[in-house]
């Protein structure tokens, strides 16, 4: 899911998925070129090179991943000559001996294994270039920075974590049988109500605003998704049974939801999560500058069980 926000070329994704469910059959042999292919297709995306090319520029400013003793590294080992042909067992999936048939011991679990941790460790290192430009412009101030200024922001750091830790102090768990008439802005109730609502009136921009957005997918992408993902999911009422807190930052809602389907109304119980955005400019549980929104299992788990029934 991470991994889509920096393809260029959304058909990768049956790649990909090809790939985990050849992997969860114990089929390394096929599974792992896919995943070096997927590797170097998401590179390419990226930075226009091949991932295991010699000038392939794999750092990245002020980053665990990008440092010269990360991806950089692991990538030398991957790209390895490998001028022998040779059916021993590798463990380390090695580009050049699998994909050119130098290697035909690479089909087992650990291997493979290491295929897709090499594909996450490209999906790290391709958030952490998006974001380079902003932790590179933060380093030039920071280093413009007078010894006043440095003073004033630690001063207004503590500030902020003493009320932060006080709003966490005070927090109490509440176990509401319903929504409550007035919705208090800024809370996880009524990002769930704003969610619903959108749902069932197709208004896809608000419900993508309150949808959880774990890569900083845009505002239009979201509101895409969401359109494609409730397509043929007709929301026509919905009734919160029971709302409750699980942690300051999370909650939970058991709703009734009603949907419109070729044989019919059919009722469906289901429970929704609602997570809190932490943010960068810190915590806040309530109010104008929280950012509550809705995990999306929903959408997923309606389809599921409306098709299981036979009824779409």
């Amino acid at each position: 899911m991470r991994s889509h926000r920096f393809h260029k070329v959304y058909e990768r994704k049956p790649q990909l998925e090809e790939a985990k469910a050849l992997f969860l059959e114990g089929r390394y042999l096929a599974a792992t070129p896919l995943l070096l292919m997927a590797s170097d297709g998401l590179a390419y995306d990226v930075g226009g090179f091949s991932v295991f090319s010699e000038h392939a520029d794999l750092t990245a400013f002020d980053s665990i991943v990008g440092h010269p003793t990360g991806l950089p590294a692991l990538i030398g080992l991957i790209r390895a000559p490998r001028t022998k042909t040779t059916g021993d067992p590798i463990s380390i999936p090695y580009r050049h001996g699998i994909l050119h048939g130098r290697d035909s011991g690479y089909g087992n679990r650990i291997a493979c294994a290491k295929a897709w941790h090499l594909f996450q460790a490209l999906v790290d290192w391709a958030q952490e270039k998006a974001a380079e430009p902003d932790r590179i412009a933060v380093q030039k101030r920071k280093a413009s920075q007078s010894f006043g200024d440095i003073i004033d922001e630690a001063v207004s750091s503590a500030a902020r974590r003493d009320a932060e830790k006080k709003a966490l102090d005070a927090w109490t768990a509440r176990d509401l049988p319903g929504l409550p008439d007035s919705l208090e802005p800024g809370s996880p109730e009524e990002a769930l109500h704003d969610y619903l609502v959108g749902w069932g009136s197709g208004n896809f921009m608000l419900m993508s605003s309150r949808s959880i957005n774990l890569v900083g997918k845009s505002a239009g992408k979201l509101a895409y998704e969401a359109r494609r993902d409730a397509r043929g999911l007709k929301l026509t009422d919905f009734r919160i049974l029971r709302f409750e807190d699980n942690t300051p930052s999370s909650s939970r809602a058991e709703t009734m939801l009603t949907f419109e389907t070729s044989t019919g109304r059919r009722e469906m119980q289901l429970s929704i999560g609602v997570m809190l955005d932490l943010g960068k400019d810190g915590i806040h549980l309530r109010g104008p500058q929280a950012r509550w929104q809705v995990m999306g299992h929903a959408l997923h788990e309606a389809r599921t069980r409306l098709g299981e029934a036979g009824e779409s």
